[in-house]
């Protein structure tokens, strides 16, 4: 060959004198003529080989460095902004679905504990009111 060829973006060529080119790997990106593959970052990800960025995850949703997808938040938690490492845990007398980027109150006559998927109803002789009682 008369000129060496450059590692186009999402492929890499690890070692000088190589004769071919590798795939990054799902998880991980590059530019063009990298030498090695970069994790994508938390609250990112990249689910094809070869890829040359990583995508964000959306509301309700997370990922940790070097994620080939984004999880789901369990329900009782949620994830309020696109990016997130985690999710946050909805406090007592809220709750959430799986996937939630809120957490909702819980309704008069109901309660809940933290990390709640739903509310429960307040047995015969209780009562629970969405406003403080002073």
């Amino acid at each position: 060959s008369s000129s060496c060829m450059r590692a186009l973006a999402g492929k890499y060529v690890p070692e000088a004198g190589s004769s071919s080119v590798q795939s990054c790997s799902a998880g991980t990106f590059s530019a063009d003529e990298a030498y090695e593959c970069t994790s994508c970052p938390e609250g990112k990800y990249s689910a094809e080989v070869s890829s040359s960025y990583c995508s964000s995850c959306g509301l309700g949703e997370f990922s940790v460095s070097g994620s080939s997808s984004c999880t789901t938040c369990d329900a009782g938690k949620y994830a309020s902004a696109a990016e997130s490492s985690s999710c946050s845990v909805c406090e007592a007398g809220n709750f959430s679905p799986a996937g939630a980027s809120e957490c909702s109150i819980c309704e008069g006559g109901k309660f809940s504990a933290q990390g709640s998927a739903s509310c429960t109803t307040c047995l015969k002789g209780k009562y629970s009111s969405t406003t403080s009682e002073t």
